[in-house]
């Protein structure tokens, strides 16, 4: 490839990147999956060069990753290390649920409810949604203080 044809390349992965970013913040693995499976191996490398572009290499690990809270993980970045989220015998009180089992109601709200799914499990999947969305905007609130 002549320099042109990397430089092309690299502008192509640009959206591609910014799709995975979105991803990994808000949808998950499997969206994650979808938007890698097209690419041929030499896509990927070139998304792998245009994401770290992407980070500002002066900023500290920990306000890069400032949005992330390993210990209460989003469910969506444990899967990719074989974590499953638990949704099944949640308290009362969202507040007391895992960034996974929000998570995970989460995605389930935004689906098209199937025939099955019970009213109970509507209110649980918005419920769920809900304190996931509030979780969300906390952390980013959170990561902006620690910048000032």
């Amino acid at each position: 490839m002549t320099p042109d044809d990397l430089d092309a390349l690299a502008e192509r992965m640009v959206p591609v990147g910014m799709r995975v970013v979105g991803a990994v913040h808000d949808e998950g693995v499997g969206a994650i999956a979808r938007i890698l499976a097209p690419l041929d191996s030499q896509e990927r490398v070139a998304l792998i060069v245009v994401l770290g572009a992407m980070v500002d290499p002066e900023r500290p690990v920990s306000e890069l990753l400032g949005w992330v809270d390993w210990d209460g993980a989003p469910a969506h970045l444990l899967t990719l290390f074989g974590g499953a989220p638990v949704v099944d015998d949640l308290s009362t009180n969202p507040r007391q649920w895992s960034d996974m089992a929000c998570h995970e109601l989460a995605k389930r709200h935004r689906r098209v409810p199937t025939p099955d799914q019970t009213i109970a499990d509507t209110e649980r999947n918005a419920q769920g949604y809900k304190e996931w969305d509030r979780r969300r905007h906390q952390r980013e609130r959170d990561h902006n203080r620690r910048r000032r």
